[in-house]
């Protein structure tokens, strides 16, 4: 149960990455679910290299294995990119 805001974007944003897993009948989350979750919640990631070297990193490192963490630099990434 969410505890606050946060808390309630985290799941949603969490429950539509796992929805968009499943649709794509992938055991794991791909770069393209990334994209796609994000670009259909209207957070969009521009698809570009830097960025694209930025979600893979942030999928290989085991910093990011919380899901709660990997949704936060993902926010930031799409920050990132609004502000450039």
């Amino acid at each position: 149960m969410p505890n606050s805001k946060i808390d309630e974007i985290i799941e949603i944003i969490a429950k539509e990455l796992e929805s968009t897993k499943a649709k794509n009948n992938h055991l794991t989350l791909t770069l393209n679910d990334i994209y796609d979750t994000f670009n259909d919640l209207g957070l969009k990631i521009d698809r570009c290299d830097e960025n694209t070297d930025s979600i893979i990193k942030m999928l290989k490192n085991k910093d990011y294995l919380q899901i709660d963490s990997f949704i936060f630099a993902l926010i930031r990434l799409h920050k990132a990119t609004r502000k450039a």
